[in-house]
């Protein structure tokens, strides 16, 4: 399966660069120039000055992605050209590293696109990766439906590409615009069980499709168990707590289950596991 390398400067004042490769480490498409800085701006006004890859809005944090997507962007989409370019734009889902860490504190993904530039320079986005819009295409084309291709992002001291225009008026958003809400139920799952550990540590609320968390903040250990639980059983158990409400009950209960995420028989999703209710 084909992979993007991205290799980016520790001084994410410059470019570094982007390759598509092969199963066999063949080089597909690149090397191209691609920015991860964000702009100061609103990484300021978001309390992160220091532009942190752990906090939103700020650089593009490295570790392990999945392609979730590439959406349409430009002339007939929702995403402008002057911000996204015409081109497409990837969509990478955080698994390992800082990535996920970021994800955390509710950094739930990253775009990797085009968009306009300043004086031949690619511009400064709220964390995203940026691209020339022709360059784009090239491995947007070749990747076709992404199927679970992954993307592997790392720092490199020795990398300083050219210069990235710091664009202190761009603003789209962190995490950025979603038009596809995701389709997995254990997905949407997983999301609120990072938005509770995002909200131990972050005095902001967190938007999600849909949804607007607003609760007391919950630890991350408990998030992480309520996940757990909500994953280890088949598909319909273990899920009436679920405010996407599996069988539209207002009440979020599970036919004739009760108001701990009961199913059919009144017993827990796991059968016996009622350890830890469900944390979102």
């Amino acid at each position: 399966m084909p992979a993007l390398i991205v290799k980016l400067p520790r001084d994410r004042n410059f470019c570094g660069e982007i390759r598509l490769i092969d199963a066999a480490g063949a080089v597909l498409a690149g090397p191209f120039a691609i920015a991860g800085r964000a702009a100061d701006a609103p990484a300021r006004a978001a309390g992160n000055a220091a532009r942190s890859p752990l906090q939103r809005f700020g650089d593009t944090p490295t570790g392990r992605y999945k392609i979730r997507d590439v959406l349409p962007s430009g002339a007939g989409t929702a995403f402008r050209s002057a911000d996204y370019g015409g081109s497409g734009i990837i969509v990478l889902d955080p698994r390992d590293g800082d990535a996920a860490l970021a994800e955390a504190n509710g950094r739930f993904h990253i775009f990797i696109q085009g968009g306009a530039m300043a004086d031949g320079m690619l511009c400064a986005t709220n964390g995203a990766l940026r691209m020339r819009n022709e360059d784009l295409a090239v491995i947007c084309a070749l990747l076709g439906a992404p199927d679970g291709t992954e993307c592997w992002c790392v720092e490199d001291a020795a990398m300083a590409g050219a210069a990235v225009m710091a664009d202190n008026d761009y603003e789209e958003g962190d995490p950025p615009p979603l038009i596809k809400r995701p389709s997995a139920r254990q997905d949407l799952s997983r999301r609120r069980m990072l938005a509770g550990a995002a909200l131990a540590s972050s005095p902001l609320p967190v938007l999600l499709p849909g949804i607007f968390v607003a609760a007391a903040p919950v630890a991350p250990a408990l998030a992480q168990t309520a996940y757990d639980n909500d994953n280890s059983g088949n598909d319909g158990q273990g899920s009436g707590a679920d405010s996407g409400q599996d069988n539209g009950q207002d009440n979020g209960q599970n036919n004739d289950g009760q108001d701990n995420g009961q199913d059919n028989n009144g017993q827990n999703g796991n059968g016996d596991d009622n350890s830890t209710p469900k944390a979102y």
